[in-house]
């Protein structure tokens, strides 16, 4: 009588390990790549991202963009995103307002861009999207 719910509860347990079993920290990936450039593994472990990470590298370092542009030219597909930096306090308004641009082209990182201002967020997606991107 008592055995059901106790199959169902272990169920769910077990089904939550697996489901999470493949999620990778920064941790995990430094480890599982032993031969990762120094540089970029002291980045990752500091929240900073630099050319030549890949976009699982920019990922597990700054979680997921706000926004991304996608474009596709003769070189391959070129991407930016955008993670904004924005703090608001009320009655004070904007305290920090930056924005960093990470630049790609397929998979790679080419330009990481940090801007710092009080530009609408609608207004720098469009200059974004008039730029010309690195090669």
């Amino acid at each position: 009588m008592g055995g059901k719910p106790v199959q169902t509860v272990m169920l769910a347990f077990i089904t939550a390990g697996l489901l999470f079993a493949g999620c990778a920290t920064k941790a995990d990936y430094i480890r599982q790549h032993p031969a990762m450039d120094k540089g970029h593994r002291y980045a990752m472990q500091n929240g900073e991202v630099q050319p030549g990470f890949t976009k699982e590298m920019v990922r597990l370092t700054m979680g997921s963009p706000s926004n991304i542009t996608a474009i596709q030219s003769k070189d391959g597909t070129s991407e930016i995103w955008l993670y904004p930096d924005i703090i608001w306090i009320p009655l004070i308004g904007n305290v920090k307002n930056e924005y960093r641009y990470v630049y790609f082209l397929d998979d790679k990182v080419t330009k990481v861009k940090l801007t710092k201002g009080s530009e609408k967020y609608l207004e720098k997606m469009e200059k974004i999207n008039t730029e010309e991107l690195p090669k």
